[in-house]
């Protein structure tokens, strides 16, 4: 999950995916959410709570701004990480490397952590 205003480290998807041996474990993982089962169900709500949990966490240490609506912002954040697992294959051919590279996973959280801190809309009128 994403670190909201975090130190730019994400202890979630990311440092799984540097574990030697575990990409089977994440396949089998995603396909299991997107197969909607108990296990898909138990893994979904688990990384939603800890989704809930980071965003809470850097609201209370000020590093987050309130939202009007929490639980789609936690549901956001889960699936931008969730997205690039689910859909590795397709995101590697694009990245033309493996996603658990580590030039690729700072790549992956400096323009994550970027586009957390500083948006991506600009907004015409103020500039």
């Amino acid at each position: 999950m994403a670190m909201v205003g975090g130190s730019g480290h994400d202890a979630g998807l990311r440092d799984l995916l540097g574990v030697d041996g575990i990409e089977t474990a994440i396949v089998y993982v995603g396909r299991s959410m997107q197969d909607g089962g108990e296990v898909g169900r138990e893994w979904f709500d688990h990384m939603f709570q800890m989704s809930v949990a980071q965003y809470e966490g850097s609201l209370a240490a000020g590093t987050a701004r309130p939202s009007q609506d929490p639980t789609m912002l936690a549901l956001l954040l889960m699936a931008m990480d969730l997205g690039m697992v689910v859909l590795r294959p397709l995101v590697e051919q694009k990245l033309g490397s493996n996603l658990t590279d580590s030039a690729v996973v700072q790549r992956w959280m400096r323009t994550e952590f970027d586009l957390l801190t500083h948006g991506l809309i600009v907004d015409k009128e103020k500039t």
